[in-house]
């Protein structure tokens, strides 16, 4: 079950951004990446997503240039690996900003210009779910794991939105955790390892298809198994 239209992937030059466009267009869906990172290229707007009159004018571009669109995977995010006792207002107002301020206002936008039967997938986080030693990122990505539930709620009946919901990714992110924390989050999981992009990006392109048609409002785990 292959719809038309077009599935916008932000973050879209991050390692799970990049890999799910990637999947997505093997899988026979057309891409548009948005990121403040990389070169604009056909394919790729950079806007920062934090700014609203900068998202609302980057999807009536995307959406002037594509028609009604199909998808939205809210992969943009922020991860700094603060220690809770240091972490300042200012800290925790940009991680705030940067996962949960950003995906609210592209599924704004996206939903202005979507047609019926879109989907949103968010891409929320362990961290969001168990709590996080990092408290403003799992503070954050709580936030994002409540707006989906609501956003599936304010969207329903013709846009499902849901959320993939990862443990630790190796990539970038899992190269700016202390090398301690790092250890401990690939040994206490069931298969003892860390996860791989593709394997996120496997677990969202089906919530395009026949498994996202009649699922909304729902939290995909892909963790390696709570030990």
């Amino acid at each position: 079950m292959t719809m038309t239209g077009v599935i916008v992937v932000t973050g879209a030059t991050g390692d799970i951004g990049r890999t799910t466009r990637a999947q997505l267009e093997a899988d026979g869906y057309r891409t548009v990446g948005i990121d403040l990172a990389g070169d604009e290229s056909e394919g790729l707007f950079r806007a920062d997503l934090a700014e609203p009159r900068a998202v609302s004018e980057v999807f009536a571009t995307i959406a002037a240039e594509n028609g009604r669109l199909f998808g939205l995977v809210n992969c943009a995010g922020v991860y700094e690996a603060l220690d809770a006792a240091t972490t300042t207002l200012p800290d925790f107002e940009r991680i705030w900003r940067g996962n949960v301020v950003t995906a609210w206002l592209a599924s704004q936008s996206f939903a202005e210009y979507a047609q019926d039967g879109a989907r949103i997938v968010n891409l929320a986080s362990i961290s969001g779910q168990h709590g996080s030693l990092d408290v403003a990122y799992g503070a954050a990505k709580g936030g994002v794991l409540a707006l989906t539930k609501s956003l599936a709620l304010h969207l329903a009946p013709r846009i499902r939105v849901n959320a993939v919901a990862p443990g630790v990714v190796d990539g970038s992110m899992a190269s700016r955790i202390p090398g301690d924390r790092l250890e401990s989050y690939r040994s206490s999981n069931l298969l003892k390892r860390l996860g791989r992009p593709e394997e996120i990006a496997h677990m969202i392109s089906p919530l395009f298809g026949l498994a996202g048609a009649w699922t909304t409002g729902a939290v995909i785990e892909i963790n390696g198994g709570i030990a």
